[in-house]
């Protein structure tokens, strides 16, 4: 998966779930100043990304605090992982 497409899944999520709107959204925004989002709402936003690409965050250290480009980087790289994880044991 492509780090656009997650992105762009991301900014989908956020529009949908918490009512952020796409225009406002950009990969350099952090999530607690720029998206102004509270610990409830980001706990929903990472609850949203775990269950569409079917991952397990709670062991990578993603805060409020971070950009959207680390939380793609995050997925990226666990997404990547499980793939080649997969293709080793198959």
């Amino acid at each position: 998966m492509y780090k656009a497409s997650i992105k762009h899944i991301l900014m989908t999520i956020l529009a949908k779930e918490l009512l952020v709107k796409h225009i406002e959204i950009h990969a350099f925004d952090r999530f607690d100043t720029d998206l102004l989002l509270s610990d409830d709402e980001f706990n929903i936003l990472l609850y949203f990304v775990e269950m569409n690409f079917n991952i397990d965050l709670s062991t990578q250290h993603i805060t409020l605090h971070d950009r959207i480009s680390d939380l793609v980087a995050c997925i990226y790289k666990k997404t990547i992982l499980d793939r080649q994880y997969v293709l080793q044991t198959a």
